[in-house]
């Protein structure tokens, strides 16, 4: 009885020792996906802030590229008038 007693125990610390070691891993693992989601969260607004901010870039991009062309139009029909002359 004493040795089905100790095989018994053995069992049992070693199903507890393993319930323990999981319980371990399951708590690293939801610190490392809530420092994920922060990181991803950061990630996200650094995105939108540099989406923001390139689209300004390419509205003052296409506005220079207008007045450049509006100039040209100009500069042409200057140089045309002074040519009829």
């Amino acid at each position: 009885f004493s040795k089905l007693y100790d095989v018994v125990k053995n069992e049992r610390n070693k199903y507890v020792h393993l319930i323990q070691e999981s319980s371990q891993a399951l708590a690293e693992m939801k610190e490392k996906i809530k420092i994920l989601q922060n990181e991803v969260d950061i990630l996200r607004r650094e995105s939108a802030q540099k989406d923001a901010f390139f689209s300004k870039e390419h509205l003052e991009h296409q506005s220079s590229t207008y007045a450049r062309d509006a100039l040209r139009i100009e500069l042409n029909k200057a140089a045309a008038t002074l040519a009829e002359r």
